[in-house]
């Protein structure tokens, strides 16, 4: 099992040492490479978002139903139909 900060660090490497296994171990780690950088930019948004969702949450402490409707806050299932 290849530990993924090695793959980050030296890809080339890892590419040149499991090319002696055949083409498609290289490919896998490209592939791995490109759903690590996805994920990295996936879960830097989910921690703005529950950052966003926080502060929210401590504008609302207190407040009334009537007057958290006039501020116009969205509903959950609104924020849960955001795509990520």
């Amino acid at each position: 099992m290849l530990d993924i900060r090695l793959i980050r660090r030296d890809p080339d490497g890892v590419v040149a040492a499991l090319s002696r296994r055949g083409p498609q171990a290289a490919e896998t780690i490209r592939e791995v490479l490109d759903l690590d950088e996805r994920w990295r930019g996936l879960t830097t948004q989910l921690e703005q978002l529950r950052s966003e969702q926080n502060q929210a949450s401590k504008a609302l402490r207190g407040a009334t139903k009537s007057s958290i409707r006039s501020v116009g806050v969205p509903s959950a299932s609104a924020i849960s139909a955001c795509p990520m």
